[in-house]
């Protein structure tokens, strides 16, 4: 093979395509993020949503169980918000990482159904009882609201569904999870925005700026330390606990914040 090509070949693998640019959530609209987690899939395991009643509340729900797979607590999340909304007007948009999920409701369920539940190969669906659970919940949504269903991007610095994720791996790790029922003016970020933060690109920016302060949070306890000596003294080796540098007070007090929701 020519060296050119085989150079092209390897280009083309290094580079990945360019990611769809999400739609914009519609502030009129319900949403709904929605996140699981499992320690050892199957294991203990925990399930995180953000249910967002436009110009209302934030509700956060949470939950977990002995023994699941990360798959069964995606679902578990949404099915979990859909009755929270069951009764709400207004049309639903739910957002989640999980392709297992939202290619399974969207392409795979029509499909089970006209086969008495069962795969091309004739097998049974996995995880039927769950499926069946979730296509009856959206169905009956569905004859009073229209549902959009979007593939986000997962741990890339989307705000509510990094929130998900929090609460889904506190429940999964048996942590203490504070859920947040408010009005939505006093939520600590705005549910309705998708921008992205690439944590390796915050990383890497990071790195090169002077920082404004450090924060540690060690079996809940919070603690802000001048340098990253101090901070890391007092995280190292311990299960659980969270460091970060903030380059400024906005981003101080957004990570308290955050980790008080935690």
């Amino acid at each position: 093979m020519p060296r050119y090509l085989r150079l092209n070949r390897a280009l083309k693998r290094k580079i990945a395509p360019p990611m769809k640019p999400l739609p914009e959530l519609d502030p009129q609209h319900l949403v709904i993020y929605a996140d699981g987690a499992s320690k050892g899939n199957p294991g203990p395991s925990g399930w995180g949503a953000v249910v967002v009643i436009p110009h209302q509340q934030v509700i956060e729900l949470g939950g977990a169980h002995l023994r699941a797979t990360n798959n069964q607590m995606e679902m578990m999340a949404i099915m979990q918000a859909l009755r929270l909304v069951a009764s709400l007007p207004g049309a639903l948009q739910i957002c989640s990482d999980s392709s297992y999920v939202l290619t399974g409701i969207q392409q795979w369920v029509p499909q089970w159904q006209r086969s008495n539940w069962h795969t091309k190969e004739g097998k049974p669906v996995a995880n039927l009882t769950l499926w069946q659970h979730f296509a009856a919940l959206v169905a009956h949504k569905s004859k009073t609201s229209h549902i959009s269903w979007i593939h986000i991007p997962g741990h890339a610095g989307i705000a509510g569904n990094e929130r998900a994720d929090a609460i889904a791996s506190g429940f999964a790790s048996n942590s203490p999870v504070s859920l947040y029922q408010g009005p939505l003016l006093s939520y600590g970020f705005d549910p309705y925005s998708l921008q992205i933060h690439s944590r390796k690109l915050a990383s890497k920016k990071a790195k090169g700026q002077k920082a404004y302060s450090y924060l540690s949070q060690v079996e809940g306890v919070l603690a802000r330390h001048r340098s990253w000596d101090e901070c890391q003294a007092r995280t190292s080796g311990k299960s659980g606990a969270k460091f970060k540098k903030t380059l400024n007070q906005a981003d101080e007090e957004a990570t308290i914040r955050l980790w008080q929701k935690s």
